[in-house]
């Protein structure tokens, strides 16, 4: 329905609610008390002497939020001189919150046109406030247009005199001349928190006449269960049930020595595999810049099928040697190795390229892809730096050759095979490169069969079909 959301406003139209249509104080209070109690079970002088904490706790709180609103009013509303003295008789002597309301209404009654209309104000039913209609009557505006519940006096704690006062006798006229003296010094007080103190200690004394001593009070009875074995104990077994206890405990102690065993064999394994693996660490031939031989123990290419790694000189460039040694055996060619990227760029830049490198329609002068191809500074910045996504794909296109790409990583995270999208590999064998953190380096591999290389680029499929070519990642 699309108005299931003022069904209770239709309800509570013209009642007084006091903006409260819902139970979330009722709820909130029980919950406050649950959590006060603590437990649902105990002995009777326990949770009163609880429920009376929580109750003085909910006083003491009622009584610093009124000294807060006494502290002063809200100054979104401000009148001049003349209509800000209407107020002086209620100020000061209402909650802030009707004080507010008031405001409002007052600011209302200024403007004549809003006189001229009938009076359908929902202030007056919901929360027993005057309206702008009635206000308008006043030039100074009477405490007694307010209702007591709005009144501070009825929030601290004012109550109704009883209605047989007059009858109320003394044992003594000593006592009755005391009582007197009482009543004549509450009203000959200077101030209304001295009244407030002796209205105190009257109640004070009240308390005690009518508390209910709790100690005398008598505990629950307590009815102890008859039937049925103690609590927590288990019923004995009979012979079967040992039988079958016994039994499980036998598999238990086998499969307990069989994995035992399987640890041992597999952490022998281990030991094997950790030595031949030293060995082919040993056997690997390193040029260029010295490297840390136990990177090359988290690829997933096993060390013993790498024969040589180059480490290339790390300017930022390092991406860029690694192929130039691969392709001119030197590595001080990297300029033109950007060159030839940036030409094979150039021209598949708007065709195969077409949303498959990134920033593939902004101009040369602001494409960030171009920039770097033509950035032949030494010391290379590091958003110039050779990628891992766009950088290889350009390596074989230029070059005619599959790029196979290694992560210093455990897992296949960024393990990836490029190649060539428009003809067929100059060698089968791809160039393999490897990113050690930020610092490539080239590697050779053994010329061995059923090697598995890493998974395809997966643009690969995807621009070979769109565009009809020959896919040549079959070869891989």
């Amino acid at each position: 329905m699309k108005d299931k959301e003022n069904w209770v406003n239709m309800y509570v139209y013209k009642y007084p609610h006091f903006g409260n249509r819902t139970s979330n104080r009722a709820e909130s209070a029980h919950v406050s008390l649950k959590h006060s109690l603590g437990t649902s079970s105990g002995k009777l002088m326990t949770v009163t002497l609880k429920v009376k904490k929580w109750y003085q706790e909910l006083v003491d709180d009622r009584k610093c939020r009124l000294m807060t609103e006494c502290l002063g009013e809200n100054t979104e509303v401000v009148f001049d001189k003349v209509n800000g003295a209407r107020l002086n008789d209620i100020r000061q002597k209402i909650s802030c919150f009707a004080m507010d309301k008031i405001k409002l209404e007052l600011s209302k009654s200024i403007i004549p046109e809003k006189l001229t209309k009938e009076c359908k104000c929902l202030l007056h039913y919901n929360y027993l406030l005057p309206c702008y209609h009635k206000l308008a009557i006043f030039n100074t505006i009477p405490i007694s247009l307010i209702p007591r519940r709005w009144r501070k006096d009825y929030l601290e704690g004012e109550e109704p005199v009883p209605a047989n006062i007059a009858k109320i006798t003394t044992i003594s006229p000593q006592f009755d001349h005391d009582l007197e003296l009482v009543h004549e010094g509450f009203h000959s007080t200077h101030s209304k928190q001295e009244q407030i103190d002796i209205h105190n200690l009257v109640k004070n004394i009240l308390e005690k006449m009518t508390k209910q001593k709790l100690e005398d009070l008598n505990g629950p009875t307590i009815v102890e269960a008859i039937k049925g074995r103690p609590k927590n104990t288990k019923r004995k077994m009979i012979a079967l049930e040992h039988c079958i206890e016994a039994e499980k405990e036998k598999d238990t102690k086998k499969i307990k020595i069989a994995k035992e065993q399987k640890n041992f064999a597999l952490f022998s394994r281990k030991q094997i595999s950790s030595t031949q693996e030293q060995k082919a660490l040993q056997n690997i031939t390193n040029l260029g810049l010295p490297i840390d031989h136990t990177i090359l123990t988290n690829l997933t290419i096993a060390p013993k099928h790498i024969t040589e790694v180059f480490s290339p000189e790390a300017d930022g460039n390092c991406g860029y040697r690694a192929i130039a040694m691969e392709i001119y055996q030197d590595q001080e060619k990297w300029p033109e190795v950007k060159e030839n990227m940036l030409e094979a760029y150039l021209k598949y830049q708007h065709t195969y390229y077409q949303g498959r490198m990134e920033n593939d329609n902004m101009p040369a002068s602001t494409n960030p892809l171009i920039i770097s191809l033509k950035d032949t500074r030494s010391s290379l910045p590091q958003q110039h730096w050779f990628g891992t996504i766009d950088h290889p794909q350009l390596v074989a296109d230029a070059f005619n050759r599959s790029v196979a790409v290694y992560w210093n990583t455990p897992r296949e995270t960024g393990d990836c095979l490029f190649i060539p999208l428009t003809t067929t590999p100059e060698k089968f064998k791809p160039i393999i490169i490897i990113l050690d953190i930020n610092h490539f380096l080239l590697a050779k591999r053994k010329p061995i069969r059923n090697f598995t290389w890493p998974k395809i680029n997966p643009f690969h499929k995807v621009i070979v079909k769109r565009y009809g070519l020959s896919d040549n990642s079959i070869m891989y």
